[in-house]
């Protein structure tokens, strides 16, 4: 009996290892034209047919803190679009309003699906094969979403427009609020309840994507014409960072994207 159950979990591991490669992704919904919406879904060993509370934990953590924080570049620029006057901040306020709002719906729908339980298919015992909701992919159909592209480092010196000290405080800012990104995506890289490929994927799209805005940022910084270095950072206009503790210093530094892995090239284009 002990070895016919040692059987049947072994079979079902073997089942998890060729699915769980990728997420499993099935059809959840339909839309107009040839698009439709897919839940993203995961395949587990549970004990108990329910997944682990530390593994739900981490991904509504993340979720919850990321959209916070993406919240925060909301608010951060459209105040530089109010008083701003440079054109490549402009710009980047711009390209952040249009990614972060689309990215905004993407995490609240992890948030729906993760928070649905997991459905049993298969039934070991003690042991049980469940497939766990993980996200939902399409949303950029439904949104009409198209990923809005940053300045590049082109557009830094073909385009007229004096770096003022307010470009140079909003600037620090965002590249504070940016790194308190980085921090946020890696660390839930490294957590072993981290389990989430969806979450997982999407950091690696945020390490590459806000690592490029910070050195940007930074060239513009390096455009003002007196001494940038005697213009502080004002903690006041980071927004979004209540859930990732206080940023008041910034480090202009090695700012550690070297540290994790950014996986293999291809992935979904999202915008940070």
């Amino acid at each position: 009996m002990l070895t016919k159950k040692n059987a049947l979990l072994g079979s079902a591991l073997a089942l998890v290892l060729a699915l769980s490669a990728a997420s499993a992704v099935m059809a959840d919904g339909g839309g107009g034209g040839d698009w439709h919406e897919t839940a993203v879904y995961e395949l587990a060993l549970v004990s108990g047919g329910a997944v682990a509370s530390a593994v739900v934990k981490a991904d509504l953590d993340y979720v919850n803190g990321m959209r916070e924080h993406h919240a925060g570049a909301l608010t951060m620029s459209e105040e530089y679009l109010a008083k701003g006057r440079n054109p490549v901040l402009r710009r980047m306020a711009g390209a952040i309003i249009a990614n972060q709002e689309y990215e905004i719906a993407v995490l609240d729908e992890v948030k729906r699906q993760v928070e649905q339980p997991p459905t049993v298919l298969a039934d070991f015992g003690s042991t049980k094969l469940v497939r766990r909701p993980v996200a939902t992919e399409g949303l950029e159909h439904r949104l009409s979403y198209i990923k809005a592209p940053p300045p590049t480092a082109l557009d830094l010196w073909t385009t007229s427009g004096a770096v003022d000290e307010y470009d140079v405080r909003w600037a620090k800012a965002m590249i504070a609020h940016h790194q308190g990104a980085l921090d946020m995506a890696r660390d839930y890289n490294a957590d072993p309840n981290g389990e989430n490929s969806f979450l997982r994927t999407m950091n690696y799209d945020i390490v590459r994507d806000q690592t490029y805005e910070i050195g940007l940022l930074e060239s513009v910084v390096d455009r003002y014409p007196g001494d940038a270095s005697a213009i502080k950072l004002d903690p006041s206009m980071v927004h979004g960072m209540s859930m990732h503790g206080a940023h008041g210093t910034m480090d202009h530094g090695a700012m550690g994207h070297d540290q994790m892995d950014h996986g293999p090239t291809g992935h979904r284009q999202m915008g940070h």
